[in-house]
């Protein structure tokens, strides 16, 4: 039920991945807005770029959804042997959803990511080339992610950073020893957000 080191430096990393991905989002989102500046020739190059990172990006945490399932398996597994711990590390984290919304949340959200995370994938690649290719001058390209899948890469990002916190009290640590406290209101507040979304639909 403890976190092993390994699986806890992947799920710090994959959150930081996630973050990541939400952060290029918005900014591509901005610049393909319908209300933005058409962009320039050099802006496309640079819009290109970010839409295959974030391809990859997004092709690299549907690769870890058995990671994330390891963890919401041990999650479940404290909410049911140690509720006080876990209280105490949602309180933390400032979560405020109980730990059943946000176990089912986060299972929405991996369902989702296994069975569209693919198509998004495609679609984001074909959004870059657009952008980056002498065809798609002119063109219009919709922002990126669809609104689900923004709350499941939220989701998952937040729970990853939250969980491990719970993980690592397990073997006795001190609440957030799997990063600083501030960190771990980051989190919090993430999957928060993510959760609005997923729960929504």
């Amino acid at each position: 039920m403890a976190i092993r080191l390994t699986d806890q430096i992947r799920a710090v990393k994959l959150s930081s991945r996630c973050v990541s991905l939400l952060d290029t989002e918005a900014v591509w989102s901005g610049r393909l807005d319908d209300e933005a500046p058409l962009p320039s020739l050099w802006d496309r190059v640079h819009l290109s770029r970010l839409g295959y990172q974030m391809a990859a990006d997004l092709a690299a945490i549907h690769g870890e959804i058995g990671l994330v399932q390891t963890l919401l398996h041990d999650f479940r597994a404290v909410a049911k042997s140690n509720p006080e711990l876990l209280a105490r590390n949602l309180q933390a984290a400032e979560v405020q959803r109980d730990h059943d919304s946000i176990i089912h949340g986060t299972h929405l959200a991996l369902e989702h990511l296994e069975h569209t995370g693919h198509q998004e994938v495609r679609d984001l690649r074909e959004k870059a080339r657009l952008l980056g290719g002498v065809e798609g001058e002119g063109e219009s390209v919709e922002g990126a992610l669809s609104r689900l899948m923004w709350g499941a890469v939220a989701t998952i990002g937040g729970f990853l950073i939250v969980a491990a916190s719970v993980l690592v009290a397990v073997l006795g640590g001190p609440i957030g020893a799997a990063g600083a406290a501030a960190a771990l209101v980051v989190g919090g507040k993430l999957l928060d957000k993510g959760l609005d979304v997923v729960l929504e639909q």
